[in-house]
């Protein structure tokens, strides 16, 4: 092995190594001045970018080594820093593999796993590198003082030993700079919220949240779409938080710039595609888009895979639809914004060609299936799972679709920020939490979206949906068209056939 290679292997461990414990040390060691704080230490999101930014040089650098260090020094039985050596590689795969992991890891109970094995696979890595370069050079006298200086294993033990009292004393010095949270000046005022959800559903969960933070939250209620487009043109009474029913009026509010970036904290507790792009906003429930139908009128290996399908000729007049309610409207947004115009004018004109059933809501599309007027109609997956057929009634089965083309839209209910209030933070977190998520899921029949809460009665879970990341601001531009589209297409007013 070169020179250059084996300071490539030396840089690559101390800057890994070092902020791995650096951050290590905020994140698990630490307790925060503000008792609100998404993070123990305000250097504490710096630590981490910088551990994940320099993990994939020492993954180079193993890689470089391989063949004429380890492999070669393997075959040909070399005894000496064998032990440690053989620590190295096997600590190397699960301690590179559970550092990725953890980064896609959509499950509270898989990220601890993972967790766990990369804190103490990198421990038992740090243990092994000192190892194999301090103890050979210990045990052996000292080669005489020259131009080389120390040799590159002690040196780069010692710079990783420094590194780490560098950081660690940089860190503190920073946290000391941070006022005491008897200094820090006190939240001005309520957290004011606008929500497109109903009091109904959020309303207790608000004032929970205030007897057990000391917070009070004045909130007021409406049309999300409406909500939304006055916190975008900066109308209307203020809103330190927008709770949205729907993800392109979320879209919308971010497209103005009226929402700041949420912590990493929030945002990594549910899956990344329940969270903007740019970390504007964060869902807080999944409302899946699902095909409701009569399971002894429409045998279930005979459901259409995709919109499309519904335009078959098989399914001539037995499909109900909801043209003008806000859920269909955004789910042929969404198709629009996924395909193009071109593709939603000729889904809506198969559609229409079919002589669907048209009624007034989602409600009506469930009561049209039940009646025998339909065979299978459109819906939000909630509106089929509220139905409680009586004991004669024929049963209501429901299949979401795929979601790569919108078929099965999952449309998020979510949060944003327009302010960095800490009592604003807090409140999104606590709705976040599982037995809030629980309290939505129970009332609403939603798709709670953080791990190991799941919603009771649904086909399938969310975790299998897998839906894509969405741009949904993109779906609020394309609202306005699709509105056009469905009017022109001759779905006809609701009611007729």
């Amino acid at each position: 092995m070169s020179r250059l290679e084996a300071w490539l292997v030396h840089a690559g461990t101390l800057l890994v190594g070092g902020t791995g414990l650096v951050y290590a040390w905020m994140r698990y060691l630490l307790a925060p001045s503000d008792p609100f704080a998404v993070v123990n230490h305000p250097l504490q999101p710096q630590a981490q970018h910088l551990h994940v930014w320099t993990a994939p040089l020492l993954v180079f650098a193993a890689g470089v080594i391989w063949r004429e260090h380890v492999w070669k020094h393997w075959r040909r039985g070399i005894r000496a820093r064998r032990r440690s050596g053989i620590s190295l590689v096997l600590t190397l795969v699960p301690m590179v593999a559970s550092g990725y992991l953890i980064q896609t890891a959509v499950t509270p109970g898989w990220r601890t796993a993972w967790v766990a094995i990369h804190l103490v696979t990198s421990g038992l890595w740090l243990a092994a590198y000192l190892v194999h370069q301090v103890v050979p050079w210990w045990l052996r006298r000292r080669r005489a003082a020259g131009d080389e200086g120390l040799a590159p294993g002690p040196a780069a033990a010692a710079g990783l030993l420094a590194l780490l009292a560098l950081g660690l004393a940089a860190a503190a010095g920073c946290r000391e700079e941070t006022p005491p949270p008897a200094e820090a000046p006190p939240a001005a005022g309520p957290v004011t919220l606008a929500s497109g959800v109903d009091e109904a559903v959020l309303g207790p969960l608000l004032a929970r949240f205030s007897e057990l933070s000391g917070h009070e939250v004045e909130a007021r209620y409406g049309d999300s779409e409406e909500l939304a487009a006055a916190l975008a043109a900066g109308e209307g009474p203020p809103a330190q938080v927008f709770v949205s029913r729907d993800a392109p009026s979320l879209g919308r509010v971010a497209a103005a710039g009226r929402f700041l970036p949420l912590p990493t904290e929030l945002t990594g507790r549910v899956p990344a595609s329940a969270v903007d792009s740019g970390r504007l906003w964060v869902g807080l429930a999944g409302r899946a888009r699902s095909l409701a139908y009569a399971p002894e009128r429409v045998a279930e290996d005979q459901l259409p895979q995709s919109l499309a399908a519904l335009a078959a000729p098989r399914f001539r007049g037995r499909l109900a639809l909801a043209p003008s309610s806000p859920a269909f409207v955004d789910q042929m947004a969404a198709y629009r914004a996924l395909n193009g115009a071109a593709a939603l004018d000729d889904l809506l004109a198969g559609l229409a060609a079919g002589g669907p059933v048209t009624v007034a809501d989602e409600r009506a599309v469930v009561e049209a299936i039940v009646e025998g007027r339909a065979d299978l109609g459109l819906v939000d997956l909630a509106e089929v799972l509220a139905v409680r057929p009586g004991p004669d009634a024929e049963p209501l089965g429901a299949r979401v679709l795929a979601s790569a083309d919108a078929s099965g839209l999952v449309n998020l209910v979510g949060a944003g920020l327009t302010t960095d209030n800490p009592a604003a933070i807090e409140l999104v977190r606590f709705l976040l939490e599982p037995d809030a998520q629980a309290q939505i899921a129970r009332e609403t029949l939603w798709y709670p979206l953080v791990a190991d809460v799941e919603l009771a009665g649904a086909p399938v879970s969310l975790a299998e949906l897998a839906p894509p990341r969405i741009d949904f601001a993109a779906v609020a531009a394309a609202e306005a068209a699709a509105r056009e589209a469905i009017a022109a297409s001759g779905l006809g007013a609701p009611g007729s056939k």
